[in-house]
């Protein structure tokens, strides 16, 4: 959550010069760039709060421009995108597109960076329309580059080798040996791709030849290491160790720490395939090492699937599957980056709608009063009626217009978060079922039970996962049909228990039963039964080993209040109004590092809402949680 000082704390005629705000983000940088992180964060947030007052729209632009470079080059994307996206908003009344670009070039590398491929390739789209219009070619290929980046990411290498070959033809158009040679270098990656080692091996050499003309240390360093990796894969391993070596010298002079990543574990793998298992263990561990320095998780996942690899070469199975489960959890965790940058920067987007409003209406307001002090007492009061009849019906207008666009976008945005989080929580235990069952074919484990027993979470886990799906579909596209019935309370907390029996015995949770006996609730008992199983499995899944959770209820008048508390971990507030808004997905891991969709949650306050109940939380970190609802206990009066 970003800690934006509010726009009103400061007087609307108190101008903010571009030189205090350069000084901010100055300070800000400088502060961040000797890791003092939060002292930094504080000239961030006046920044923010202050830029959208600077008359200069140019000048302020290029500040946040600065500053949100400065926090990505730190792997600080996140807190990037408010600057990026403010300095993008100011832009949109501004004629001021070379620098419009720039903005949609270095977003799209953000988001990129990010996992996110859809808005990446939205971002570079935009920035090579703006390019193309100023016939401004060295960007205009730059940003073509970067939509044939996107579209290797995805898969679509077609349609990427179309995009090179014109850039490469349009390069030696314009004389720009830098760009020839890296779309040289990217159409060589595409030919490695499609397995063809020769053609590959043709168009690294031509693009290093070219770096090494220019003396462009970064990029031959990145041509050695391609080469490298190339030879290896054709098995000749004394060429691939020597193109690496050259690499990593290059790379270490130039301080290029996203290149090292990369060659350590290709050297990791190419000591693999030679047997030299300590030097592949020793290279794998500088590259996860890193990683960790520098923030370039994208890269995690690729090192452990290779050190799964490594460990069956060495038949050392029960490694082998470790590692691969770290990839698969790994990759999950990798492709959540892109689902939490689609909800930051909902978040960013409307916490700047919401400022630039504020600023306008006090804008609007002191305009009014400064034009009714030039006149007579009655002209006054006739100017400030009708200024402010006219805010008003304005005021309403643009309101009702703005809900509008801001409940069609978040339901854009929130269908395409929900449909990326169940692939990704799908695909981690499918990828564990096809691992083990190769490994069963292979008849790589002595007992049939140890397959029976490892596939028995991710199978379930699938399972769970398609059954809410199925209900949240259901609901959606309102379908989900209400049955109510007289229902024993009881008898459905009682077999709800014993489906999550297993699960509680596991982490040794006690499971605890209030409900008196024949206590009768009118609701839909397939409803009633979602909406405790999933408050009750997340209680199993964030209450630690030996807690406890109980299911009670309050009778009221005609209502009654079910309640499900446990003595887990417990939730804080800003988390809370997240769960309960009315269309957040909201997710984190369990005390054992179980992972869940976050659909469990939505599904009961849906089931809850679809029975005409109340859904509410009680909590306090460390202290435990209660989650309740309220239903009818008798039949309603129609």
């Amino acid at each position: 959550m970003f800690l934006v000082t509010p726009i009103q704390n400061f007087a609307v005629d108190q101008t903010t010069s571009t030189d205090s705000l350069k000084q901010f983000a100055g300070n800000s940088i400088t502060l961040l760039s000797e890791g003092y992180q939060d002292s930094a964060q504080y000239w961030y947030n006046r920044v923010i709060a202050r830029a959208p007052q600077c008359a200069d729209i140019p000048s302020t632009a290029s500040i946040l421009l600065d500053l949100a470079r400065a926090y990505e080059m730190k792997g600080l994307h996140i807190l990037s995108l408010k600057p990026y996206l403010m300095g993008l908003s100011l832009l949109s009344s501004s004629a001021e597109k070379q620098i419009t670009g720039q903005y949609y070039l270095d977003l799209s590398n953000v988001t990129f960076r990010m996992g996110n491929n859809e808005r990446s390739l939205e971002y570079c789209i935009e920035a090579s329309k703006i390019y193309k219009d100023l016939k401004d070619t060295i960007n205009y290929i730059s940003a073509s580059m970067l939509i044939a980046q996107v579209y290797i990411s995805t898969g679509k290498l077609d349609e990427a080798r179309a995009i090179y070959d014109q850039m490469l033809e349009l390069s030696m158009q314009v004389s720009d040996s830098v760009l020839i040679a890296d779309n040289l270098d990217h159409i060589g990656v595409i030919y490695s791709f499609l397995g063809d080692y020769p053609n590959t091996l043709k168009y690294f050499k031509e693009a290093l030849k070219i770096n090494a003309q220019l003396n462009n240390v970064k990029n031959q360093a990145i041509n050695y290491a391609n080469i490298g990796e190339v030879f290896m894969k054709q098995g000749n391993y004394e060429e691939g160790l020597l193109f690496l070596k050259k690499g990593l010298s290059l790379a270490e002079k130039s301080d290029f720490n996203s290149l090292k990543v990369f060659i350590y574990y290709t050297f990791g793998e190419l000591h693999s395939r030679m047997n030299n298992a300590d030097l592949a263990l020793k290279n794998f561990k500088n590259s996860l090492a890193l990683i960790s320095e520098t923030g370039e998780y994208r890269e995690q996942p690729i090192v452990y699937k290779l050190m799964s690899e490594h460990f069956e070469r060495k038949k050392l199975y029960a490694d082998a599957l470790a590692y691969f489960k770290l990839y698969s959890s790994n990759q999950d965790s990798i492709d959540s980056q892109a689902v939490n940058y689609g909800i930051e920067e909902l978040k960013v987007r409307y916490d700047i709608e919401k400022m630039e409003e504020a600023l306008h209406a006090e804008q609007l307001l002191l305009s009014d009063v400064r034009r009714a002090s030039a006149k007579t007492i009655r002209q006054q009061k006739i100017g400030i009626i009708i200024s402010f009849f006219g805010m008003l019906i304005t005021t309403t207008l643009g309101i009702i217009l703005y809900k509008s666009q801001q409940r069609l976008r978040l339901a854009n945005r929130t269908r395409e978060i929900l449909i990326s989080i169940i692939g990704h929580d799908l695909r981690g235990p499918m990828a564990n079922i096809n691992k083990l069952m190769e490994m069963l074919k292979a008849n790589i484990l002595p007992d049939k039970d140890d397959y029976v027993r490892l596939l028995e979470k991710p199978v379930k886990a699938s399972y769970d996962l398609l059954q809410d799906l199925l209900t949240w579909s259901l609901i959606v596209n309102n379908r989900m049909s209400y049955n109510p019935e007289k229902v024993t309370l009881k008898e459905v907390v009682d077999k709800c228990f014993a489906l999550l029996n297993e699960m509680a015995v596991e982490k040794r949770i006690e499971l605890n039963s209030t409900i008196p006996e024949g206590l009768m609730v009118f609701a839909d008992k397939n409803h009633l039964s979602t909406a405790l199983r999933n408050l009750v499995s997340n209680g199993i899944k964030f209450t630690p080993i030996m807690g406890k959770i109980t299911v009670g209820c309050t009778i009221l008048a005609g209502t009654i209040k079910v309640e499900v508390t446990d003595t887990g971990i417990g939730i804080d507030a800003e988390n809370i109004i997240k769960i309960l808004s009315q269309q957040s997905v909201y997710s984190t891991r369990g005390t054992k590092n179980e992972k869940g969709s976050g659909l469990g949650l939505l599904l009961t306050k849906e089931c809850v809402r679809l029975n005409g109940g109340v859904f509410a939380i009680v909590s306090e970190p460390g202290k435990g949680s209660t989650f309740s609802f309220t239903l009818p206990n008798r039949i309603p009066i129609k």
